[in-house]
């Protein structure tokens, strides 16, 4: 197996880890609120999805390496669009249906929910950028260009900067072209359009030997980076900062992810193998971000008595959601070609002793 591949195996870990993380944010739903579940809260909107997204660009640049355009944007589609309307027409409705019946719930019904499912639109939108922008090589030549002369802090300020653009234009283009409501219901267009930056950030790292090193060798100035940056998480979680927070919490999730992803990809260069277990969570982790939530709400609506204290229901949530969304995967969508096409957008089943750095492209988020 070739060295591209070996990294891959590290990428792909990190990129399930990230999305598995979404449990920690999600299994709170319907529970009272706490300090607890908004120190999780802050802590991923600080760099999970953003460096989800630059994964997501890597690892599909590596991929259009091997696979011409069309070819791979057409099996793109199949393997978000396929869980997309899995959600759309079953798994949204349902999470909505069950949400119904609890008090702190003030949805509405609409021609769909985002929920959780807003990350598979924002990638189907950045693969549409991508392969645009691929069709022509002329553009990614001049933009490699340029980056190839700039450090890489620069680089990763200049990101920065282009996604608290994006974050901020969002909102006022939202309300001058939709209703308060529907504002309200798609608030994650903002998420959508501000990482666009990070996932062409990540296609850049990929296109570029020179670009991808040189962002390796500033790791230890990223980490110091986002050292301060925690200190500043650290004194709002505290409430010291008061209006202040949003500020610190904007810009840190603009400059997080990108900081995270240099780090990331250095310390996947030395992993070669994973853990059987942690192979068998990256193989099941679409699967269980799907399903996780309506579990979670099922469990939190139906299970527990109202007398639980918060605290103790989230870790049951934790581990009851994600490991009912497991079984799901190994008792259906690993056994089931049906299954496995509307969760995970495959219409092959997967060897199960095929490595899982081949298997790789198989995963929407990784291709």
């Amino acid at each position: 197996m070739s060295d591209r591949a070996e990294r891959i195996v590290g990428l792909d870990a990190w990129r399930a880890m990230l999305m598995l993380g979404g449990l920690f944010v999600h299994c709170s739903i319907t529970l009272d609120h706490n300090r607890l579940f908004y120190v999780v809260e802050m802590v991923s909107q600080a760099f999970r999805m953003g460096v989800f997204f630059a994964l997501s660009g890597y690892l599909a640049a590596l991929t259009l390496r091997r696979v011409p355009s069309d070819v791979w944007y057409s099996r793109r589609l199949r393997q978000l669009g396929y869980p997309v309307m899995t959600g759309i027409l079953l798994l949204s409705p349902a999470t909505w249906w069950l949400l119904t019946t609890d008090d702190g719930y003030a949805g509405s019904p609409l021609l769909f929910e985002w929920w959780h499912f807003w990350f598979l639109w924002g990638l189907l939108l950045a693969s549409a950028l991508l392969r645009l922008l691929d069709r022509n090589a002329g553009v990614w030549r001049v933009i490699i260009a340029v980056a190839q002369r700039i450090a890489p802090l620069t680089l990763i300020l200049a990101t920065a900067v282009a996604t608290s653009v994006m974050f901020a234009l969002a909102p006022p283009a939202m309300f001058a072209l939709l209703s308060p409501r529907l504002v309200r219901a798609y608030g994650n267009i903002q998420l959508i359009v501000g990482y666009l930056p990070t996932f062409l950030f990540g296609v850049l790292a990929a296109r570029s030997d020179v670009v991808r090193d040189s962002l390796v060798r500033s790791t230890r100035m990223a980490a110091m980076v986002l050292v301060a940056i925690a200190g500043c998480y650290a004194t709002a979680a505290t409430g010291l900062l008061g209006a202040g927070e949003a500020y610190v919490r904007f810009v840190g999730a603009a400059l997080c992810p990108p900081l995270v992803f240099a780090i990331l990809l250095r310390t996947a260069a030395t992993i070669r193998h994973v853990p059987p277990i942690v192979a068998t969570l990256t193989d099941a982790s679409y699967t269980i971000y799907l399903l996780h939530l309506p579990f979670a709400a099922l469990i939190n609506t139906r299970l527990y008595p109202p007398s639980l204290p918060a605290n103790i229901a989230y870790p049951m949530t934790i581990v009851l959601a994600g490991g009912l969304s497991w079984l799901a995967h190994v008792l259906i969508v690993k056994r089931f070609r049906l299954a496995a096409l509307l969760l995970n957008g495959r219409s092959e089943q997967r060897s199960a002793r095929q490595p899982v750095a081949t298997a790789i492209t198989a995963n929407p988020a990784a291709a």
